[in-house]
């Protein structure tokens, strides 16, 4: 399962294998569901205005293109799957959880 997550900070990717949902009522809704909170997530994150709240257009607006560290996230997110689907969980959290940094990306 990969979900945006306004709690994590813009260019942050977090993979675990099980866990809460910290209030994403999108992980909330999957518990429900399926009745458990075991089965792993990977978490993308989107940031939010300070202090704010309300996140709806933050999610669901226009996307600018301007913001690159926003497609390296999604790009590291991407190659986070990837490896997970090809060399399990471990190895995929070991190798891309954290912050983007261009400088210094981590290879499969």
């Amino acid at each position: 399962m990969a979900v945006d997550d306004a709690d994590l900070p813009l260019g942050e990717v977090r993979l675990k294998p099980k866990g809460s949902s910290g209030g994403h009522h999108g992980l909330e809704s999957i518990e429900q569901h399926l009745g458990s909170r075991e089965f792993a997530r990977l978490r993308i994150g989107i940031g939010r205005a300070a202090g704010a709240r309300e996140i709806t257009n933050h999610v669901l607006g226009k996307f600018e293109a301007t913001r690159a560290r926003d497609w390296k996230s999604f790009k590291r997110a991407s190659d986070q799957i990837e490896c997970w689907l090809d060399d399990g969980i471990e190895k995929a959290m070991n190798l891309f959880n954290g912050v983007v940094d261009s400088t210094n990306e981590k290879k499969k």
